[in-house]
């Protein structure tokens, strides 16, 4: 049976990387145009919730390890991970959506990279 330590673990490692904020201001200042505008709110939207996830999950993990206090908000996280579902913490966050955690995950993963490789090749992509 998987522990709970080994699924946060595991889902730490499955976290999009944050998307470059200082490379898209460069290619794309705020001042340029209203799609760059609109570019730079959901990049941060995603770094932010990228973050909550991020801190949430390592404090969990630090909880279940016995390095740190598990409260009601980490205990939360813990129980939806294990049930395979998305915690709470996050979807205050995050975008509307209704799906397991790996789905979830997956779907977040792909809509960061779309973000990221707009940012790399300076052009939209469909």
């Amino acid at each position: 049976m998987v522990q709970a330590k080994d699924m946060v673990y595991l889902l730490i490692k499955q976290i999009p990387t944050y998307i470059d904020e200082k490379i898209r201001e460069q290619k794309y200042p705020v001042m340029g145009s209203y799609m760059n505008g609109l570019l730079a709110k959901e990049c941060e939207a995603y770094n932010y919730l990228l973050n909550v996830i991020y801190i949430s999950l390592r404090n969990t993990l630090k909880a279940l390890e016995g390095t740190a206090v598990l409260n009601e908000t980490l205990e939360s996280v813990s129980g939806s991970v294990l049930n395979g579902e998305i915690p709470e913490a996050w979807l205050k966050y995050s975008y509307p959506i209704e799906c397991s955690l790996s789905d979830y995950l997956d779907n977040l993963k792909r809509r960061v990279d779309f973000f990221k490789l707009w940012v790399k090749t300076e052009r939209f992509v469909k």
